[in-house]
């Protein structure tokens, strides 16, 4: 990872760090991103998760 990043670098000055990445798609709709952020702002508290991140 270093070593390719050193490499753009050098061939590229700063723009070959700059990550090229552009982004996905959603997966909700504009309306549906809505009523998810409805519901959580009316919970007033979140179970906790016994799932480690």
């Amino acid at each position: 990872m270093v070593s390719k990043s050193k490499s753009n670098y050098a061939m590229a000055d700063i723009e070959g760090l700059k990550l090229k990445h552009q982004g996905s798609n959603r997966y909700l709709s504009e309306q549906e991103l809505q009523e998810v952020i409805e519901y959580l702002k009316s919970k007033k508290k979140y179970p906790k998760s016994d799932s480690k991140l």
